[in-house]
């Protein structure tokens, strides 16, 4: 008989969580609060299945989840209204409900992600009311003492909220974060030690991104404290997890460079893809989540004490290693980007001049058929400007391609005018190999007018050999007043001397361009309105040196006989005073940048949001951390 009742009864079917069957309530658009006062309460204490709820939203169209909106707009309710009453296991609850639903709400909703997902998510007429308790409760938790789970979940669900759209100046509920700022709660995140290892990344990462909301159309408060903060702790904390990030970055690069059959080339794309950020830096796509759970890193103490500007050079020149990605390049032209505002900056300028505050920094160089790598392991210790004008130089030599990176170029030279600038208005004179920098540039002349006739067809190559020149008459008129000694001063006019061709050359080519109409006559002579010193200098020093042979019998001169011929000539010597060479265009992102960085800033988003899947299995397990309270 019992057998046979056994039989009759079939498979057992799995019996399903209380909190599903809750979820398949408010689902039917049910509300099992109705007959249990207490239900709430009750509610809260039970895990959340997120894995359960993604798969939910995932299955509904937007119309039949607008069909719940009394249900969604309660629950969120219910959540915010939780996180008032103090106990911390509901507190975790709460918010991982909250993530849940923005996440899934969103994930629907149509592309204006205006009123209609406030209204649907919290019902307008109390949505501003309640984002503002909402947001007063989690800076709360932030600011206060409260396990570093709750505080690492606030930033989590922040982070939901702040990336639930691609485009950040579309989400309009970050309104409400503007109204009700939570920069005071996020910046004091970055105070102390161990706060900083735990949370550092995610408040660095969320404070990117909502500074870069609507930035251009309306005041920022985040814009506008960040750039008025003043306590030295948050600053620094900032710079610590920016440094932090690119160091370990950096010191990965090092170790895989010991593996020769690891295709490195691989993670510097990764690690690039979501690059910027205004920490200008983030890890790869499955790091943001791993951070959050992680014990306090042991990388920050390991590592010895640096310069975060020494560990920036350092992350750039392997950036500029593999230019032929596409977010590589992404990436070095923001590198470049900083690199043209700290140039620009008086005081961060008497920073890298400062022969008092001297690093050694390791710049990473591309493999070439005329040199061997070099690591720049067992360099000198120098002024910041040092290496810096080693890596623009760097980039010079190395990208000489047919596909030439004209922007990058234009950025590269900025960052060296503006460096000289500098020097020649405050008389400053740096102790530098000069000769390197006057080499790379004419170089570059040299291999524009090689390839002439495939890079004029697409780019301007006379307004990029304009601003070389324009560096190189810098030097030529003002150089007394910066170069170390006349003896440097003296081996700029050896050097033009000795790559005069270059220069015949390039004359030529703008009276070819300047004879005929096209497009770039203009440029071209603008161009040779450039040359006309060091055509002078040419045509000044040439027959004196031929003199000197044909007097002494000989067929060539050392550098030294030159150089004699140079000294002892230089008072019949006439040259041209250009205006506004020491002048440039400050850096301003809009309108010229605004499009460079909004697709940065949305692949930043897109690469978090891809690392949100509640259905998988890591994402499980994180969130099952988030309700252990420690």
């Amino acid at each position: 008989m019992s057998n046979s009742v056994i039989k009759n009864e079939g498979p057992r079917r799995p019996l399903k969580e209380k909190i599903v069957q809750i979820y398949e309530a408010f689902f039917r658009g049910e509300d099992p609060s109705l007959d249990n006062i207490n239900f709430w309460d009750e509610f809260f204490l039970l895990r959340p299945n997120l894995y359960f709820l993604e798969s939910q939203f995932e299955a509904m169209t937007y119309e039949e989840i607008s069909s719940l909106k009394e249900t969604i707009n309660n629950l969120f309710y219910q959540c915010v209204r939780i996180l008032k009453d103090g106990n911390q296991i509901r507190s975790m609850n709460a918010l991982q409900t909250l993530c849940a639903l923005v996440h899934g709400v969103y994930g629907k909703a149509p592309g204006d992600y205006g009123f209609d997902v406030i209204n649907l998510l919290i019902g307008f007429s109390s949505a501003e009311h309640l984002m503002q308790t909402l947001i007063e409760r989690l800076s709360r938790i932030l600011c206060n003492e409260y396990p570093s789970n709750l505080k690492s979940l606030v930033l989590k669900f922040l982070l939901i909220l702040v990336t639930a759209t691609e485009n950040v100046s579309q989400n309009t509920l970050l309104e409400y974060l503007m109204m009700n700022s939570a920069f005071e709660a996020i910046i004091q995140l970055l105070n102390d030690t161990k706060s900083r290892q735990y949370h550092g990344y995610d408040a660095v990462l969320l404070l990117t991104i909502l500074v870069n909301y609507r930035k251009h159309e309306a005041a920022n408060p985040y814009i506008v404290k960040l750039s008025i903060i003043d306590n030295e702790m948050s600053l620094n904390g900032f710079g610590q997890v920016v440094s932090l990030s690119l160091s370990d970055f950096n010191r990965k690069f090092c170790e895989e460079e010991l593996e020769p059959h690891y295709n490195f080339w691989s993670s510097v794309t990764t690690f690039c893809q979501v690059d910027a950020s205004g920490s200008s830096v983030s890890p790869s796509p499955s790091e943001p989540v791993d951070m959050i759970n992680s014990s306090p890193s042991k990388v920050e103490n390991e590592l010895p004490p640096s310069n975060l500007l020494v560990t920036f050079l350092e992350f750039s020149s392997i950036i500029m290693l593999n230019t032929k990605d596409e977010s590589n390049v992404n990436t070095c032209k923001l590198c470049f980007i900083i690199l043209t505002c700290i140039t620009e900056d008086q005081y961060a300028n008497s920073i890298i001049h400062d022969v008092n505050l001297v690093y050694k920094v390791q710049l990473h160089r591309m493999p070439m058929r005329h040199r061997k790598v070099c690591h720049d392991r067992n360099g000198s210790f120098q002024p910041l400007a040092c290496p810096m004008l080693d890596l623009m130089v760097e980039f010079i030599l190395s990208h000489m391609t047919k596909s030439l990176p004209f922007e990058l170029y234009y950025l590269c030279l900025g960052v060296i005018h503006r460096i000289l600038c500098y020097q020649k208005k405050g008389r400053v004179r740096l102790q530098y190999q000069w000769k390197e920098l006057w080499t790379a540039l004419i170089t570059l002349i040299k291999f524009l007018m090689t390839q002439e006739a495939l890079l004029a067809k697409n780019c301007n190559i006379f307004n990029l050999s304009i601003q070389v020149m324009n560096t190189l008459n810098l030097f030529i008129t003002f150089g007394d007043t910066f170069l170390p000694s006349p003896s440097c001063y003296d081996e700029l006019y050896y050097e033009i001397v000795r790559m005069n061709h270059v220069f015949d050359n390039l004359y030529s080519l703008t009276l070819r361009y300047t004879t005929c109409d096209g497009e770039w006559k203009e440029f071209a002579a603008r161009l040779m309105n450039s040359l006309v010193n060091v055509r002078a200098i040419i045509n000044h020093f040439t027959p004196k040196i031929e003199s000197v042979l044909a007097d002494n019998g000989l067929s060539a001169l050392t550098e030294d006989q030159v150089l004699d011929v140079v000294r002892s000539n230089y008072d019949t010597l006439t040259l041209k005073l250009y205006d506004n060479l020491d002048q440039y265009e400050k850096y301003t992102e809009k309108p010229i940048e605004s499009a460079f960085f909004t697709p940065l800033v949305r692949s930043i988003i897109t690469e978090y949001r891809t690392s949100l899947n509640f259905k998988s299995l890591e994402m499980q397990r994180i969130m099952k951390e988030f309700s252990t309270i420690s």
